[in-house]
C-alpha cells in the first residue's frame, strides 16, 4: 500500500474550519488567527507549458489604488472632495534559486539527478523566458502568465497577464543565489475557494514539487568574460569573481483609454536595458588595458564596436577542487575545450561594454567593481542574449 502521511490516531474534528459566512472566525464569532505559511504563488505560463510552485521569500503583489482629496477652496474647513486614482497591480516576489523539478518529475522519478537536464532547470528557463522573450511585434510573448497567490485559509488571488517589468539577479561569494522579478498584472481576481461550494470561483490548489531540494550557491554558478573582437580571448574566470549581479530592465508601461475602467486597456513594454556589476578579487589586467588602454593608448574609445561576452553558465555538484587543486569549469573562448556540458542552464550576455574599473583603497583584501551595459548584436540576430529567446523578431524581418 502507498504511504499515508496522515496517521488515522491524530485525525480529529478542526473546531477552525474555515466558513464563508464568518470569513475564518468560529463559531462562536470570536476571531482566530490565519496563519501565512499555508500561502503559496504558483507561476503558470501555458505558452511555455510551464507550472511552478515560486518558493518565495517575500511576495508583495497587489492591488492598489492611490485616493486623493484635490484643494479646493468651497468656503470649509475641512475637504469635502475625493478623487480616485487608476487601479494599479504591482509587486515583487523574492526567492532563492532553486533547481527544481516539475510535478510530473516528481511522481515518476523520486530522486532525479543533475544528468536530468531538461528539467532540472525547468524554474530557471521559465523565469528567463517569462522576462526576455519578444513576439514579432516586440510585445512580451509570454504575458499570458498567471500568478496565483494564497495568503491565507480564507484569502487568495489570482493575477492575470502578469509581466515582468524588471528581473535581477544576484550572486555574492559564501552566499545562495537570489532573484527578484518585479511584476506588472493587468488585474486581480479573488479567488474564495476553501469549501469551493456552487457559485464560487475555481479552487487554486498547490503543485507537487520536489522536496527537499537545494537552493543554489555561489558555488554553482560560473562567470566568465570573453573579448568577442580578439579571436574570443578570455578575459576573465570565475576563480576571481566575487558577485555578480544582473538586471533586465523591460520598462513596462500602463495605458487607459476612456474604456470605463479604471484598470489599464494594456500593458506594454520599450527598449530593453541590460546592466550589471561584477566584483573581482584584486586586479584585472586584461580587463584594465581593454577600459582603459596601456599608457592613455587604446581602451574602449580606440575601437568602434564591442562584441565582448559575459558567459553565465548554472551546475549541481561538480566540484572543481581535487588533488590539490580547482579544475576550471569556465564557459572560455576555447572552443576545443568542453563547453557547459553539465550546465543545467547557461547564457551569453553578448555586445558588452565594460566600463572602466572603480577601486577603494582599504585595509580589507583589494577589490574591484566592474560595471557593465549589454546591447543589441549584430552577430547574435541583433540581440543581447545566447540562445535568443526572441527569434521571430521583428515581424518585417
Amino acid at each position: 500500500m502507498p504511504f499515508d502521511p496522515c496517521d488515522s490516531l491524530c485525525q480529529g474534528t478542526d473546531s477552525n474550519t474555515y466558513s464563508s459566512v464568518n470569513e475564518g472566525n468560529v463559531a462562536d464569532g470570536s476571531p482566530y488567527a490565519n496563519m501565512g505559511y499555508v500561502g503559496f504563488v504558483n507561476l503558470r505560463i501555458d505558452s511555455l507549458a510551464a507550472d511552478n510552485i515560486l518558493r518565495v521569500t517575500a511576495a508583495n503583489i497587489n492591488l492598489k489604488q492611490e485616493v486623493t482629496m484635490p484643494d479646493v477652496i468651497d468656503g470649509r474647513i475641512d475637504r469635502t472632495v475625493y478623487q480616485l486614482g487608476p487601479k494599479i497591480v504591482e509587486g515583487t516576489l523574492s526567492f532563492p534559486l532553486i533547481a527544481d523539478e516539475p510535478s510530473t518529475l516528481v511522481a515518476s522519478k523520486p530522486c532525479p539527478t543533475p544528468s536530468d537536464l531538461s528539467v532540472t532547470g525547468s524554474l530557471l528557463n521559465s523565469i528567463w523566458c517569462w522576462t526576455t522573450s519578444r513576439g514579432p511585434q516586440g510585445r512580451l510573448t509570454h504575458s499570458d502568465a498567471i500568478l496565483d497567490v494564497r495568503y491565507a485559509n480564507h484569502a487568495a488571488f489570482r493575477f492575470d497577464t502578469a509581466i515582468v517589468n524588471t528581473m535581477s539577479m544576484a550572486a555574492n561569494a559564501g552566499d545562495p543565489i537570489t532573484m527578484d522579478v518585479a511584476v506588472i498584472g493587468r488585474g486581480r481576481t479573488p479567488v474564495i475557494d476553501p469549501e469551493n461550494s456552487a457559485g464560487q470561483n475555481p479552487r487554486i490548489n498547490i503543485k507537487d514539487f520536489l522536496a527537499p531540494a537545494r537552493v543554489l550557491t555561489w558555488n554553482d554558478i560560473t562567470v566568465n568574460g570573453v573579448q568577442g573582437c580578439q579571436d574570443y580571448k578570455d578575459l576573465f574566470y570565475s576563480n576571481q569573481v566575487r558577485s555578480y549581479n544582473l538586471e533586465i530592465n523591460n520598462h513596462a508601461d500602463r495605458y487607459y483609454t476612456f474604456n470605463g475602467s479604471l484598470l489599464p486597456v494594456d500593458v506594454n513594454v520599450a527598449k530593453r536595458e541590460i546592466t550589471g556589476s561584477i566584483k573581482l578579487l584584486g586586479y584585472q589586467n586584461n580587463l584594465r588595458i581593454l577600459t582603459d588602454g596601456v599608457n592613455g593608448i587604446g581602451g574602449n574609445q580606440s575601437r568602434f564596436t564591442e562584441k565582448n561576452e559575459i558567459r553565465m553558465a548554472f551546475y549541481i555538484g561538480a566540484e572543481t577542487f581535487s588533488g590539490g587543486a580547482f579544475t576550471n569549469r569556465d564557459w572560455t573562448g576555447n572552443t576545443s575545450a568542453p563547453q557547459n556540458s553539465s550546465a543545467i542552464f547557461y547564457r551569453k550576455l553578448t555586445g558588452t561594454v565594460f566600463m572602466i574599473e572603480e577601486v577603494s583603497l582599504t585595509n580589507a583584501a583589494l577589490e574591484t567593481t566592474v560595471n557593465f551595459v549589454c546591447l543589441g548584436n549584430d552577430q547574435a540576430d541583433y540581440q543581447s542574449f545566447l540562445p535568443s529567446t526572441s527569434c521571430s523578431y521583428p515581424a518585417w524581418q
